[in-house]
Formats: structure tokens, C-alpha cells, sequence
């Protein structure tokens, strides 16, 4: 499915001469879920095998719209990645590029630089792996020149760039690179390099790899990071994506060289976060379906085949408490409501709204909750030892959860500390709306 088109320079029809080929990155080949959320075995198996099947449709997109080649900047799959199925999965999909006369250039990133899967693959001639000093290779049938650089370590602090060939003059010259570019809050510096840089390198565009989010820069030349084509989780949000780039050499006007490029949606698997505003509303029903509303809303924006969602509410609002008690019954609701409206997940409810009084006082005809709530606020909220407490429960948790999940309990103690008082607020602001409310859970309507 394309999803936008952007050009640089102008845009000319089909040239005599020229290349097109697509660029993606950062597939990370069945790379472990990282979210606890994912508990619905048939959406954790749909997430699990999404990377593979993003890998099948670039092959079928390359196929149909019989381009010379695919370039693949880098993160391939992941350092722990050693599935022989992924293994035979890969070598399958470049044989059928082979068949359709179709070349593969692939540099190696931070994440396969070290993968042992890299060492035993046997790929068919068809595909070009750069080495870690710099190559440059004509593509076949055309005028253009492929420069690559592979990681050769994890990590790499310094700039690749004096490594890469001058442009040659009468060519295309594309480059591939795996780099933060000028670094990134979500991303650790790994062969870092300027816009500008790349921008008076020479080259016509430049094919990068590694920051997740996609972007197309540059003024001399193109510089694009095509975002990953199959996000992992919910800090992977929006379509996955992927371009096609079709370079044109001059024209019969003497017009210089003109880059088309077409954006493409091949995920099958598009996460979401929605933040929902529940501050007008008083009735159970009326937020219901208002956060109904709001789904269907995302779901018909989507351009993915299954959008995977995770609620955050907020707002101030008298449902507050109640929104808390019966978290579970509003998840199955709207859960229920996602498999009336088809491909939606609710991956996880998140309620962050509060009462208009900030602390965990309640109105209420029980003359001993007022007590009890100031006891909690300014007896335990905070305390040493309910902290105490906590790190040691929580220590005891996390030791029986999977290595690739462990984090999301914090990875230094004032992260933890920091969700133990948030547990803690949220336990308390529970335990007192059942006790304010008695039995009235029984009854609630939905």
C-alpha cells in the first residue's frame, strides 16, 4: 500500500537510464517482544511472526515492481539471533530476488554485525555483503555505483564517512550507511555523522539504517532513514515502512538527475498509543463510548492489517475510582467491542485520570476513611521502610521473569523506587474506593 509520495528536485516520467531499487533497514528478524502486555497468545503469535512476514512482502514488492535491487542498511536481524528458520527463511526470499534478475546489497548494522546466524549463512550470488573497510559496487545494467560500509563491532563511536569512495563522476552514486546521524535521545551514538556531511559527500542519496522513526533530508542530495518496517511494541508506533527510489539520469532538456521516491506500508502489525481525555464525562456509559469512538476512529486511520492499541486515560473526572476498581471489566469490554470492529487488540489499559482532589481523600459516610487515608498519605507514601518492602518484593519478581523483559521494572533503583510509589498510590487509591463503595462493585452496569 503507498502512502505518500515525496520528491526531491522534480519529478520526471520513467528515464531511458537510471535505477530504482528499495531501501529499507532495521527488519531485526523475529526479535523478542518487549512487552509484558502481550498475553493474548493468538496477538503474541501475530507480533511474532510479523518480522518475517514484512520480509516476504519487500521480496513481493521488489518482485512487482521489478526493480534492480534492494538495499537493506543494516539490522538485518538481531545479535542473538541464531534460528536456522530464520536462516532458511532469508535464503529462500533472496533465491526468489535471484530468479527475478533482481541484486541485494546489504550492510551489517550494530545489532547482526555479531550475530552468529551471519557467519553460517550461505546466500546466493545474487547478494553483496559490504565488508567493514568499504566497497564500492557497479549495479548491473545500470550507471549506478552501490558504496557500503558493515559494522565489524556492535558498536562503533567514530564516523564512517572517510572510509567511503569519492563519487565517480558519469554515475549514480548511492551510499549505505548504518548511523545515528548527529545523535538521537533514543539512540546511543553509533557511527555518527552530520546531515550536512552527507549532504556535500557527493553522492545522490543516501541510504541510512538504524534510528527507528522515518525522515527524508538533505538539499545537495537525498538523505533518507526509512523507520522500521515492523515496529516491536507500542514505542514503536504508526505504519511500518519501506521506500521505493527511482533515480533519473538527465533528461532531453538537459534537466539534472531527479529523485522519485514512493513510501509503502508493508508491517502487517501497526502499534498505537491513544491518550483519552475523560474529564467531561460523568456516566459510565458515556465514556465507554466515547473511548469506543475513539478506537474505531484510530482503526479506520490505520494503514496496517492489525493495529495493536494501548490506552492511556487521563483527565480529571468522578469516574476516577471507578475507572480503577473495574479496570478489568472496561479491558473486556473494549476488547469485546475490538473483535466486533475486527484487527484490533487492546494491548494494554493504562488509567492515569485522577479525582479533583490530588491525594487519595474520598467523600464517603464511613467516618474512619478520612483517617485511614490520611494515615496512608502521610505514614506511607514515601516511607522508607514501605519502600524497603517493595524493592524486596519486587526483586523476588522480577528474578522469574525472562532476561529481554527484566528492564521494565526499572534498570536503577530510583527507577524502581519511582514505580514502587507508584504502585503504591494506585493500590492505595483501590483499596480505599472499595471500601468507600462496599458491595456497589457488584451492581456495576457496563
Amino acid at each position: 500500500m503507498s502512502l505518500e509520495t515525496e520528491n526531491n528536485k522534480h519529478e520526471l516520467t520513467p528515464p531511458r537510464t537510471g535505477v530504482r531499487f528499495i531501501h529499507t533497514a532495521d527488519l531485526h528478524l523475529d526479535s523478542p517482544l518487549r512487552s509484558l502486555a502481550l498475553r493474548d497468545p493468538a496477538l503474541a503469535q501475530l507480533v511474532e511472526t510479523a518480522t518475517r512476514t514484512t520480509l516476504i512482502r519487500i521480496v513481493d514488492l521488489c518482485i512487482d515492481e521489478a526493480v534492480d535491487a534492494l538495499l537493506i542498511a543494516g539490522d538485518l536481524y538481531d545479535s542473538d539471533q541464531n534460528s536456522m528458520h530464520t536462516a532458511a527463511l532469508l535464503i529462500n526470499q533472496m533465491r526468489r530476488l535471484q530468479k527475478a534478475d533482481i541484486a541485494v546489497f546489504i550492510i551489517r548494522g550494530n545489532h547482526d554485525s555479531q550475530a552468529a546466524i551471519t557467519k553460517r549463512l550461505s546466500l546466493p550470488d545474487n547478494v553483496h555483503v559490504f565488508n567493514t573497510r568499504g566497497e564500492s559496487v557497479k549495479l548491473p545494467n545500470t550507471n549506478a555505483i552501490i558504496h557500503g560500509i558493515s559494522f565489524g563491532k556492535k558498536h562503533i563511536p567514530e564516523s564512517l564517512l572517510p572510509k567511503f569512495a569519492q563519487p565517480l563522476a558519469d554515475h549514480i552514486n548511492i551510499g549505505m550507511l548504518h548511523t545515528s546521524l548527529n545523535g538521537s535521545a533514543q539512540h546511543d551514538e553509533y557511527a555518527p555523522c552530520t546531515v550536512t556531511e552527507l549532504d556535500e559527500f557527493g553522492y545522490a542519496y543516501w541510504a541510512l539504517g538504524h534510528i527507528h522513526k522515518r525522515s527524508v533530508q538533505g538539499k545537495e542530495t537525498t538523505i533518507v532513514m526509512p523507520g522500521i518496517p515492523q515496529g516491536r511494541d507500542v514505542g514503536e508506533t504508526g505504519p511500518g515502512t519501506i521506500s521505493l527510489v527511482c533515480i533519473n539520469d538527465e533528461d532531453d532538456k538537459g534537466d539534472a538527475q531527479s529523485i522519485h521516491i514512493e513510501t509503502h506500508v508493508v508491517g502487517p502489525a501497526q502499534f498505537e498509543l491513544i491518550e483519552i481525555n475523560l474529564s467531561p464525562f460523568k456516566e459510565w456509559n458515556e465514556a465507554i463510548n466515547f473511548i469506543q469512538d475513539k478506537l474505531k476512529e484510530l482503526r479506520n486511520k490505520s494503514f496496517a492489517d492489525q493495529l495493536i492499541v494501548r490506552i492511556r486515560l487521563v483527565g480529571t473526572t468522578s469516574l476516577h475510582f471507578k475507572l480503577i476498581r473495574d479496570n478489568d471489566l472496561l479491558v473486556e469490554v473494549l476488547k469485546e467491542y475490538c473483535n466486533e470492529l475486527g484487527n484490533l487488540w487492546i494491548e494494554k489499559l493504562q488509567c492515569d485520570t485522577q479525582t479533583a482532589d490530588s491525594n487519595n481523600q474520598v467523600s464517603t459516610n464511613h467516618d474512619a476513611l478520612p483517617d485511614l487515608s490520611n494515615i496512608i498519605e502521610n505514614n506511607v507514601m514515601g516511607s522508607a521502610l514501605a519502600r524497603q518492602q517493595g524493592l524486596k518484593e519486587i526483586e523476588l519478581f522480577v528474578k522469574k521473569l525472562p532476561s529481554d523483559v527484566k528492564h521494565l521494572f526499572g534498570e536503577t533503583e530510583q527507577q524502581r523506587i519511582d514505580i514502587i510509589d507508584k504502585l503504591m498510590r494506585e493500590g492505595s487509591s483501590t483499596l480505599l474506593q472499595k471500601i468507600s463503595y462496599g458491595d456497589e462493585s457488584e451492581s456495576t452496569d457496563a
